[in-house]
């Protein structure tokens, strides 16, 4: 495919719309009351979720991101993705995520660990009803919570 090929697919894609975007009141604790850890706002909390539409076809996203408290996995990062897998099972819709890990967030102890089991099963919960799981791998997602969430139900 040619340079100008690449192009014209680029300017002809429409990216995903935001439809509705989900559980923003939910907000992380610090249970541990662990020395220096200041308590991320919602709007900073590592994964959001909500449906986005794809030229018209609806899919829950789940968008986990680095940048927001180093992509690690806190007792509302998992309360949102079990959440939107629970949703999308509910509505028999497809969940497209972007996946990006920085682990469990260990200034939230136990709370954070128990995520991973959460999250595997709402996800295999998904699978069973016989939805689809896209996910675009980032960087981070080679190590950390994510991967291991998404390896338990056959995710790769």
């Amino acid at each position: 495919m040619t340079t100008e090929a690449t192009a014209d697919r680029s300017r002809t894609a429409d990216p995903p719309a935001l439809v509705e975007q989900w559980d923003t009141h939910l907000r992380s604790v610090d249970p541990l009351r662990f020395a220096g850890y200041a308590v991320p706002a919602s709007e900073d909390e590592s994964v959001r979720t909500g449906v986005v539409s794809f030229g018209g076809a609806e899919a829950v996203w789940i968008e986990c991101d680095a940048s927001r408290q180093t992509g690690t996995m806190g007792a509302v990062a998992g309360e949102r993705i079990v959440r939107a897998f629970n949703r999308a099972a509910e509505r028999r819709l497809p969940v497209v995520e972007t996946v990006a890990s920085g682990g469990a967030r260990l200034q939230e102890g136990m709370l954070s660990l128990l995520q991973m089991a959460r999250t595997s099963s709402a996800a295999a919960r998904h699978a069973a009803a016989g939805q689809l799981t896209a996910a675009v791998l980032r960087s981070r997602a080679r190590r950390g919570s994510a991967p291991r969430w998404r390896r338990r139900w056959g995710g790769r």
